[in-house]
């Protein structure tokens, strides 16, 4: 390209040189040799035919120099531009191409680019971001807070301002300032917590996810802690299901009426093992239903535990109001049929099992 430019140029040099010769040799009314105007010699010369040649080059010269110009972005529409804008995929390149121009700032501002930034970079907060945007909640919605769960706990939709922009959140997320209540998958990646999940408070730190367990209510000790690499994280996490939105982990789920349950569907059951901690969510099936004592109760299949286990088959009732203590050890509380998409993505975290813990050795 620059080599075509450089060669355009010359031509447009001997063009404009040759007018000037024909123009002083007119106006002294002298003969004009065919070297003089840099035509091959021999050529049948008239001068107002030679001057028209030489504004033909010019102007060909011109539109040639158009046609191999560098591309300008400027000469397309916003529209265009704000599409091409898309396809950034970092921040620096968003604001260099911000620096560019005034409107080009206010392009790069939009609310749209950074959102494509955030979900990029943080895929799994994105998607719970969004979510409690599409669902648009009244600022001044109350929550009902069960008097025994812990102020520490927040309803997930607390923790975001919906009201801030992308770069805002993308910024805050980046400083570790942002915190997510979401479900950690194969807490702490012990045995004991197989195919569960657990609330948990999450924030980005340093190339990787801090995760923060809710505590024990009466016991003093120091919640637990977890870090989850950035590559990991949609692995081991699921945004908390929409009916769990207000929930306090701390208290029994309370099924909808209409919740009807039979052999072989897929179920999450609470449990946890001391009285004042916060439940986590175990994944089994409908093996039955049985009686025992006049009580009607559920037989759960926990088929991710050995037959010898105590947690193999555990008889829960269905509705329970408060925890439920039994003989494996610890409480249970809510019976919560899974979705379909629920099941899928419970299926697509036990495919990868094997890599979770090859990769927590």
């Amino acid at each position: 390209m620059e080599g075509k430019l450089w060669e355009l140029r010359l031509l447009q040099q001997d063009a404009l040189l040759s007018l000037s010769r024909i123009d002083s040799f007119r106006n002294q009314r002298s003969v004009v040799s065919t070297e003089d105007v840099f035509l091959p010699p021999g050529t049948p010369f008239d001068i107002d035919f030679a001057i028209r040649i030489q504004q033909m080059i010019l102007s060909e010269c011109v539109n040639l120099e158009k046609s191999l110009a560098p591309f300008r972005l400027q000469e397309l529409p916003l529209e265009l531009v704000d599409r091409i804008a898309q396809f950034l995929d970092k921040p620096r390149d968003l604001a260099a191409f911000g620096a560019t121009c005034h409107q080009y700032y206010e392009l790069a501002l939009g609310q749209e680019l950074w959102s494509g930034l955030y979900a990029v970079r943080f895929p799994v907060f994105h998607a719970a971001i969004f979510r409690e945007i599409c669902l648009n909640d009244s600022v001044d919605e109350p929550d009902i807070l069960p008097g025994d769960c812990s102020p520490r706990w927040e309803p997930p939709r607390r923790l975001i301002d919906t009201r801030k922009s992308w770069r805002t959140l993308y910024q805050e997320t980046l400083s570790g300032t942002l915190v997510i209540v979401l479900h950690i998958y194969n807490r702490d990646l012990q045995i004991g917590f197989l195919r569960s999940y657990f609330d948990a408070l999450v924030s980005y730190t340093g190339g990787q996810y801090f995760v923060q367990y809710f505590p024990h209510l009466v016991h003093a000790h120091e919640p637990r802690v977890e870090y989850i690499a950035e590559d990991l994280l949609a692995r081991r996490t699921r945004i908390v299901p929409l009916d769990l939105r207000t929930h306090c982990p701390y208290t029994v789920y309370r099924p909808p009426a209409t919740q009807q349950l039979k052999i072989g569907d897929v179920v999450e059951l609470q449990w946890r093992k001391q009285a004042d901690g916060a439940f986590g969510w175990w994944y089994g099936k409908v093996n039955g239903f049985d009686d025992e004592d006049g009580v009607p109760v559920v037989r759960i299949l926990f088929d991710q535990f050995p037959t010898a286990s105590a947690w193999f088959l555990l008889r829960v009732p269905p509705n329970l109001t408060i925890p439920w203590p039994i003989s494996a050890s610890g409480f249970v509380g809510g019976i919560r049929k899974l979705l379909p998409a629920e099941h899928a993505e419970m299926i697509a975290h036990i495919s990868n099992e094997p890599n979770l813990f090859r990769a927590s050795v």
